[in-house]
């Protein structure tokens, strides 16, 4: 008699946990969403750092640390550092900076706040200032730890400096929120269509 009540309370545990696992709330956010926006960086707080170039190469080498907004779909601000490269080599026009790198962002997105990171590829600025690349981002904290984006930034139509502020790119991201943990159920997930 006991161990069919014992067999009974773990079918009955099985089945709630199969509920709570598949329930769809307001904590998953299944869509993907494309956000767009604008960067503004702060010219004045960049900070630059020479990195020796090897004897005989033509290049400049640098790491740079970049403040910076965002506004449109994502408001928030962030810190960006990169690796960057001066083209004197002929692979790129004369002047062309090369960058990749990692920004750590804190705004909101949909409805959603707190930090992630972009890892930043294919990123270059031209000689005439047009800034273009791409970014990806495979989670966060504070609210996403379950966000997945990829984007690119590209020439604004309408560069401006005011003061201090640069507004020279813009942003597309295509961003994914999957779902949550269960407040107290830190090993069991919301199911994903």
């Amino acid at each position: 008699m006991l161990r069919k009540a014992a067999i009974a309370t773990a079918l009955a545990l099985v089945l709630v946990a199969s509920l709570i696992v598949s329930v769809s709330t307001s904590l998953a956010d299944e869509d993907d969403h494309v956000a767009s926006g604008q960067i503004i960086v702060h010219t004045d707080t960049r900070e630059t750092h020479v990195i020796p170039s090897p004897a005989g190469d033509p290049n400049l080498y640098l790491q740079l640390k970049l403040f910076q907004d965002f506004t449109g779909d994502f408001t928030g601000s962030g810190t960006a550092i990169f690796i960057s490269t001066v083209h004197h080599d002929g692979k790129f026009p004369d002047g062309t900076v090369t960058f990749t790198g990692r920004e750590a962002e804190f705004g909101t997105i949909f409805g959603h706040t707190g930090a992630f990171y972009f890892d930043d590829s294919d990123a270059q600025v031209t000689p005439d200032g047009k800034v273009s690349g791409k970014f990806t981002s495979d989670g966060g904290i504070l609210g996403f730890e379950d966000f997945r984006a990829e984007g690119t930034f590209f020439p604004t139509k309408n560069p401006s400096v005011n003061g201090n502020l640069s507004h020279t790119a813009d942003y597309s991201i295509k961003v994914h929120f999957a779902g949550r943990a269960l407040p107290g159920f830190g090993l069991i997930r919301l199911a994903a269509p």
